[in-house]
């Protein structure tokens, strides 16, 4: 297969164990969304499949999906964790993937000068390929974007085209900076219409955040009027320096202790607010970023909240974050509930978590270290140099096309 340098590395990962139902569906429209979009772009990318611990009694992934007789400018690499390494980690019987060790094995191995962390279940909208492959994506940045979840039968043998339609139009939830909005009809029935028609109540919340911030700052509300009476600008800063409503609530529920029975909230938390709604899902900086900080914590536990811990990481390591406006977008295609973090699945995924005696980090936690980060104004590093299995020699596969049509004569 040749291929021009790719501009962009896409990594991800997954095992053939059907995760969250339906795995090779949601990845099929994954891997052909993306593939139809490089060639229509013409955005030479590579897509790096890190297939962890592969099960034993089901064909590997190369092989469980369906491939175009031409790729385009889109190269496709299957890196493979055996059964044998992942069995080397604490809670290799109860934590069928290491989810962030998994992503850096594909991000120590991507070869082009971007690269973007992603999941298995994504579409992207067309403006979002387009600025890709524009080739305006710049070193020292860390990409982010709000992730709009959408319904889950999204038609499979449809155009990528209507495809992408269906998930606009079927939007449940957006997981933007400042918390999850929901915009299902009835949270308890996923599979119902959304209510769609809630724009002019977010399209309210989002001019009350600008007012709250110009507050916030001190400036005044209108041109005309007075300033803001102090009482009021101290509450906007409390609300705007603790991340909104969503921050507050989150920090409150870690109070612990006298401070919380004397119903006393402590000083708002001075880092930065950074995007990390849905971030595993998108996190996008130069290779030499992604290399400089050593990937993602390789911390033997369940995924959460490592992918926010290297966002703050990044961020004090020198990488600005800008988030990626409307109308770009990705697609979070929706899977079984507590299979991943939903508003509504929350609990079901702690309580199958603990369940298993596998730990995870707190949201506290990442307060802690970002906190930290800030007082000594710099980032912290957790892995050695061999981060992302660098010393092993992984088995790499591509995938077989498909057998070109015949020509009738």
């Amino acid at each position: 297969m040749e291929n021009a340098q790719p501009y962009l590395s896409l990594v991800v990962t997954a095992r053939n164990d059907d995760h969250g139902g339906n795995l090779l569906g949601r990845m099929q429209l994954f891997v052909s969304g993306w593939i139809a979009q490089a060639r229509r772009h013409n955005l030479p990318s590579e897509l790096i499949i890190v297939e962890w611990n592969p099960p034993a009694d089901r064909p590997p992934l190369r092989d469980a999906l369906s491939w175009p007789s031409e790729f385009g400018p889109c190269m496709v690499r299957f890196v493979q964790v055996s059964r044998e390494l992942h069995g080397r980690y604490e809670h290799a019987e109860r934590l069928p993937l290491y989810q962030m060790i998994a992503k850096n094995v594909g991000i120590r191995r991507a070869r082009a000068p971007f690269v973007l962390a992603t999941n298995i279940d994504i579409l992207f909208s067309d403006e979002l390929v387009a600025f890709l492959a524009s080739r305006r994506l710049e070193k020292d940045r860390l990409y982010r974007i709000d992730r709009h979840d959408a319904m889950s039968d999204v038609p499979s043998g449809a155009s990528l085209d209507e495809q992408l339609e269906y998930c606009r139009t079927h939007v449940l939830r957006v997981n933007k900076r400042d918390g999850t909005l929901s915009l299902m009809a009835d949270p308890k029935q996923p599979s119902s219409t959304p209510a769609r028609r809630k724009k002019p109540p977010f399209h309210f919340w989002r001019k009350l955040q600008g007012v709250i911030d110009r507050m916030a700052d001190e400036a005044p509300l209108l041109t005309v009027t007075t300033p803001v009476p102090r009482w009021l600008k101290r509450i906007a800063r409390f609300y705007v320096e603790w991340g909104g409503i969503s921050g507050i609530l989150r920090n409150g529920l870690l109070l612990k202790g006298p401070v919380r029975k004397k119903g006393i909230m402590p000083a708002a938390p001075k880092f930065p607010s950074l995007h990390t709604n849905g971030c595993g899902d998108f996190t996008l900086m130069a290779r030499e970023n992604w290399f400089d900080l050593r990937g993602y914590p390789e911390f033997d536990l369940f995924s959460m909240n490592i992918d926010s811990v290297f966002c703050y990481s990044a961020h004090y390591g020198g990488a600005r974050e800008e988030v990626l406006p409307e109308p770009m977008r990705i697609y979070h295609i929706e899977h079984a509930t507590g299979s991943g973090w939903t508003p509504e699945g929350q609990d079901q995924l702690f309580k199958r978590i603990a369940d298993k005696g596998i730990g995870m980090i707190s949201y506290g936690d990442v307060v802690g270290w970002a906190e930290q980060m800030r007082r000594l104004n710099c980032t912290m590093i957790f892995n050695h140099e061999d981060w992302g299995l660098a010393g092993l020699d992984l088995l790499e596969t591509e995938p077989r096309p498909a057998p070109a049509a015949r020509v009738g004569t």
